[in-house]
This record gives C-alpha cells, structure tokens and sequence, in this order.
C-alpha cells in the first residue's frame, strides 16, 4: 500500500470508530451488511489492504458519511465512473483468499478442504465475477506459459469446472509424489501443460485433483 491508501484507511478507521457506537456497528455486523468477511473489514479499516471503490461506496453508505470524508481520491474516481451514489448497481464480489507458503503444504490444504480458513490465510480483492470459494495463488513455475506467466497471480473458481481449452489448477501425481500445476483441459479427461518446453505435457488426473478453472490473473507488469 502506498502513503495515500494508508491515510484512506486510517480516516475511515477514524469515521467508524466515531460512528460504531452511534449506529450500534462492528466489523461483524459491517461485515454482514457488505457481504463480505470479516477478516477483509479488520484488512480494510486497519490498513491492510487498500480499499477499492466499490468498498469505498458501501463503507459511506454505511456510515453515513461521504466517501470524500476518507478519499477524496475515490471521491473523485466514483464521481467521474457514475457511482458517486450509494445504491447503484455495481456489484460486489467476495475477497478471494491468498494461497501462500510451500506448495506441499497448499496441496495438503488442498485435499483437506480448509483453505478457506480465514485466520491462517491473507485475502486479496478480486474485482470481476467469481463464488465466494475462489483463490488466488502464485505461478512458480513456467509450465504454463504463454497461457499464464511465471510469477502472475492467478485466481482459480474452485466452482467452475473447466472446459475444453480452459486452464486448471491441478494436483498431478507421479506416484507418490505430487505437484500443482496449471495445465490446459484438451478434452476426455486430459489435461496438457501450454509450455511446449515441458516433457511429458499430457496427463489425465483423477477428478478430485482437479482444483479449479483459472477466472483471470493479475501480472504486476509481466
């Protein structure tokens, strides 16, 4: 976050804690009223994560304040975007948790379900259409190049299956071993890594190694 998101979230902080008492409010209760966790309510108003201006919107309305009383920057963004008033039709997605640490510590994660534990992972905003169980992860590897660069952010739907032509998030197994990788579906169960560089690009793994479709990613500039 740079110095003027932190001074954003540091007035809304302000704004709220003179608020809450007044309008009977806590992140909880925030939470509920914005449909999202309250994890990404406590990221947002103690800094860290900056506060998108779909979110600005909501925390106004909700506080009865301005979205200028904490951003004039966003103030200006949602007035020049049409969305200066509370109660358009923007829609507001969920925040998509972050998968980090080892890669064979996500696939235990993985196989047991309980990725969406939000006190052991960091959430990150995802602004186009996804469910409410979508994740966000790291390429490490290139072995889905030029679909998805090493290094990007991509953000699988664990809801979506992926169709002919789609990339996936997939455990593959070789024996006992096991990996994740992105891997394009080409159809009867196959799956093949877009990286021609790659040895042994075609495998068919069982259906539960399947994770997810990749909805899009985020590149930082690659």
């Amino acid at each position: 976050m740079n110095i003027t998101e932190k001074q954003e979230s540091a007035e809304l902080k302000r704004i709220y804690q003179r608020k809450a008492g007044e309008l009977n409010l806590n992140h909880h209760k925030l939470a509920q009223l914005m449909d999202i966790n309250q994890a990404s309510v406590s990221h947002f108003i103690n800094g860290r994560n900056p506060i998108p201006l779909e979110r600005a919107i909501q925390f106004a309305e909700i506080l009865e304040c301005e979205v200028a009383d904490f951003s004039p920057r966003l103030a200006v963004k949602a007035k020049s975007h049409g969305d200066a008033v509370p109660g358009t039709n923007d829609v507001v997605y969920v925040d998509v948790v972050l998968m980090n640490g080892q890669q064979k510590d996500i696939i235990k994660k993985l196989l047991k379900g309980d990725f969406w534990n939000i006190d052991d992972n960091e959430l990150i905003h995802w602004p186009k259409e996804h469910s409410e169980q979508t994740m966000a992860l790291e390429v490490e590897g290139a072995e889905a190049e030029p679909r998805l660069p090493q290094g990007a952010l991509a953000i699988i739907d664990t809801l979506i299956e992926p169709d002919n032509g789609d990339v996936a998030l997939v455990i593959r197994r070789n024996g006992r071993d096991k990996e994740l990788v992105f891997a394009e579906l080409t159809g009867k169960g196959y799956f093949t890594l877009p990286n021609e560089q790659y040895p042994d690009r075609v495998f068919k793994p069982n259906k539960d190694d399947v994770i997810g479709c990749v909805i899009g990613a985020q590149s930082y500039g690659i």
